[in-house]
C-alpha cells in the first residue's frame, strides 16, 4: 500500500515517531501531536489513537466477540477436507461437516463439547468456495430405489456359491 493511501491520522503520527527519533539525536523538541494533527489536517485525537496503534506490539485488532470454534489450521484442513470429498465426485451432508469439525476441535482439547446448532451456517458463510459441495439430503416422496429381483442380483455379482470366505489370522482367504 503506497503512503498516499494511508489515512492523514497514521502519516501524522508516522511523522511524530521519525521526529522523535530525529529530535533526540538533534537535542530539539519533538513534533507534538497538536502541531502533527493541524500539519496533516487531522483531529488530535485521532492521531493520538494512530499513535497508540502504531506503538502496539499487535497493531492489528483482533475481532470482538468469543472466539471461533475452530483455529485457523483447523478451518483450513476442514475445507481441504470438504475439497477432497468434492474431488471424489462425493456431496459432504451436514451431519458428516459437523462431526468432523467435532473431531478435529475434540484432538485439541477432548473435553470440548460439539459445535453450536447454527455454526453449520455460519461456516458455509465463511467459506462460499465449497457451498456447492455441502447440501443439506432432501427426501422426495415417491422416490425409493428396490431391488427388483433376486435373480438381478445374482447375474450381477456373478455366481457367490462357488466362494466360500474365511476369516483366519486377520486374512480373507478364499476356498475353492
Amino acid at each position: 500500500m503506497p503512503v498516499d493511501e494511508f489515512p492523514a491520522a497514521f502519516k501524522a503520527a508516522a511523522a511524530i515517531l521519525a521526529d522523535r527519533d530525529r529530535a533526540q539525536i538533534r537535542g530539539q523538541k519533538p513534533l507534538s501531536i497538536r502541531n502533527a494533527a493541524v500539519k496533516f489536517n487531522t483531529s488530535p485525537s485521532a492521531v493520538q489513537r494512530a499513535l497508540s496503534s502504531l506503538q502496539k506490539p499487535d497493531p492489528i485488532p483482533r475481532s470482538p466477540g468469543r472466539p471461533r470454534s475452530l483455529m485457523n489450521a483447523e478451518d483450513e484442513a476442514l475445507v481441504a477436507f470438504v475439497m477432497w470429498f468434492q474431488r471424489a465426485g462425493f456431496q459432504i451432508t451436514k451431519s458428516q461437516l459437523v462431526s468432523a469439525a467435532n473431531d478435529i476441535r475434540r484432538r485439541r482439547d477432548p473435553e470440548f463439547e460439539d459445535v453450536g446448532k447454527n455454526w453449520y451456517c455460519r461456516w458455509l458463510q465463511d467459506h462460499p468456495e465449497v457451498q456447492k459441495s455441502c447440501f443439506k439430503p432432501e427426501n422426495k416422496p415417491g422416490v425409493s430405489y428396490e431391488a427388483s429381483s433376486a435373480e438381478i442380483l445374482l447375474k450381477f455379482f456373478g455366481k457367490p456359491e462357488e466362494y466360500r470366505f474365511r476369516l483366519s489370522d486377520r486374512r480373507l482367504r478364499v476356498l475353492e
